[in-house]
């Protein structure tokens, strides 16, 4: 009997210790919001992802897998093997994405995000940081991992600010 229930307590730490851990928009690291951000859209201030229709509602901005800019970057060809953040929908008079790439920097050395947006924007890469605009506010985020290239899907790091500083 002492051998079973050894067996089934070895089995048990094996089983919960070697699932993949979910992301969760609850799991917060100082101050900061790690959550998947897909095609449909994402609001921010409520770091609640949308499933429908990333034009609607409250949603800051959806990933896509063309360049979101008003030039092309000829390191990273559009509709190619990337995913680029878009939230041309907060600007309601040019509709251009309003988004600011710090590169591969620490997200806590960004005390304020620069509102001169980039005109050719990179896709998301890992590790690197962005600031952009929300309809409510403002984001700071890292990139923490690129999901899916064919869905659309990248797991974020950020943190909301009513304003452009944090």
């Amino acid at each position: 009997m002492k051998k079973l229930l050894f067996f089934a307590a070895v089995c048990s730490t094996v089983w919960f210790t070697s699932c993949k851990e979910e992301v969760n928009p609850d799991d917060s690291s100082n101050g900061y919001t790690i959550d998947t951000v897909g095609h449909f859209g994402y609001d921010f201030s409520a770091a609640k992802m949308d499933t429908s229709d990333w034009e609607t509602n409250m949603n800051d901005g959806g990933m896509i897998g063309w360049h979101s800019g008003r030039g092309d970057n000829p390191n990273y060809p559009s509709y190619s093997s990337y995913v680029w953040f878009r939230n041309s929908e907060v600007d309601e008079v040019t509709y251009e994405s309003q988004i600011k790439n710090y590169g591969d920097v620490d997200i806590t050395s960004i005390r304020s995000i620069n509102t001169n947006w980039d005109t050719i924007i990179n896709p998301l890469i890992p590790g690197h940081v962005f600031g952009a605009r929300c309809k409510d506010g403002y984001v700071l985020f890292e990139v923490v991992e690129v999901l899916d290239t064919l869905m659309w899907e990248a797991v974020l790091k950020f943190k909301y600010s009513a304003t452009n500083n944090f």
